[in-house]
């Protein structure tokens, strides 16, 4: 029997797997609910000295402890071109943040010696790679800054190891399906010149996407 003939037979008798695409979309339902970020100390190893430490401050009591305190925010508001008293940006800023949600505490406002800037350290009521902490994050920067400071001039910023981080996340956020899509148009176009055909390679980006998905759904579903 030639080898033509045999993988003839074994195409015509290849069992359904339909259950296969089945398992694979169902992995892959886990990935919606993917969340980017940085690690942070808390998820070093059990007994470590930079674990002992975050779980020390996080599980204190009183200013400056707290889940929060491992990853706190630096609010600056850049006064430059504000058209107001600082002490009433300041008012206003205080204001905004005792009524928004999720904040365990902060400093008052405090003026740089230009009286250029006003600064305030701002600490989540919930740890650095908690999900709570970027809503934190997404509420002050698109709403609650903005919200205290219009009509004055002034803007306010947040800055520190997390804001960093979670900042740097909505920019990968937001790029991602432009890279996913011009690595799967690289492929395609590549595949296209070496088969000289657009099913076959079409298929193998659609697979390839498919695969892709499932793998990570298995990841989100087991470590986040």
């Amino acid at each position: 029997m030639s080898v033509l003939t045999f993988s003839a037979k074994v195409l015509r008798v290849s069992p359904d797997t339909s259950w296969r695409r089945r398992l694979l979309a169902l992995c892959a339902v886990p990935l919606f609910s993917l969340r980017l970020g940085h690690v942070d100390d808390g998820a070093d190893r059990a007994g470590s000295t930079t674990r002992t430490a975050y779980d020390w401050i996080a599980e204190g009591e009183g200013p400056g402890f707290g889940p929060g305190a491992n990853g706190p925010f630096v609010l600056v508001a850049d006064l430059h071109e504000a058209t107001v008293p600082a002490d009433r940006i300041g008012a206003e800023l205080t204001a905004a943040l005792r009524d928004t949600a999720g904040i365990a505490g902060f400093t008052p406002l405090a003026p740089s010696p230009d009286g250029r800037l006003l600064v305030s350290t701002v600490t989540p009521a919930t740890g650095p790679q908690s999900a709570g902490t970027g809503s934190l994050f997404t509420t002050l920067t698109a709403t609650t800054l903005p919200d205290a400071l219009t009509g004055t001039g002034a803007e306010g910023y947040l800055t520190g190891s997390t804001a960093g981080q979670l900042d740097f996340r909505d920019t990968v956020k937001d790029r991602l399906p432009l890279i996913i899509a011009i690595v799967l148009a690289a492929a395609l176009v590549l595949l296209t010149f070496v088969f000289r055909s657009v099913v076959v390679p079409l298929k193998a980006v659609a697979l390839n996407l498919f695969t892709t998905a499932a793998s990570y759904g298995v990841l989100v579903a087991v470590f986040q």
